[in-house]
């Protein structure tokens, strides 16, 4: 048996309604995401088997680092992937040496799983808002969105009717 699985920081629920506020006042141009899938992934695992899930896991759990805070200020899109997006400015040092060292032990751990965490060779951290967006450039100020960010978490994606559930 397999899962779609992939880590990511799960905003608390005052994050989670400021960033689907912004979404809301975004040009609908595709499909808007739930606010409940609203997040920020740190490594997308893709098909994982249950035989591999407790390496995974003891790889993540064994990963401290120093609380930091995130200031979603920017929105952008992903052109050829179709997706519309809210991010940083300049991501902090934590987040990014967070996901440095997840990757690392991830891979470490199953090297035979690929490791999807990048856009263009780059970790552009990001909340997706909208899928299938079809323009390729987006202008709009929002207040920035202050988060502080303490922990991960490991999703489950699972497709439903309407779309994916995590």
């Amino acid at each position: 048996m397999t899962a779609r699985l992939f880590f990511g920081l799960a905003p608390p629920d005052d994050v989670r309604d400021q960033l689907a506020a912004v979404a809301q006042r975004m040009p609908r141009e595709g499909a808007l995401s739930r606010a409940e899938n609203l997040h920020i992934t740190l490594a997308f695992l893709g098909s994982v088997g249950a035989e591999q899930e407790p390496a995974l896991l003891s790889a993540a759990a064994g990963l401290m680092h120093e609380p930091f805070e995130l200031q979603i200020d920017r929105a952008g899109t992903f052109r050829n992937a179709r997706v519309l997006w809210l991010g940083m400015q300049r991501p902090p040092d934590g987040l990014i040496a967070l996901q440095s060292d997840l990757v690392n032990r991830l891979q470490s751990a199953c090297p035979e799983l690929p490791v999807w965490e990048r856009e263009g060779g780059k970790y552009c951290p990001h909340v997706t808002i909208q899928r299938k967006f079809k323009s390729s450039a987006v202008e709009l100020a929002f207040a920035p969105i202050r988060w502080a960010v303490q922990d991960f978490c490991l999703y489950i994606s699972e497709n439903s009717g309407d779309g994916s559930a995590y």
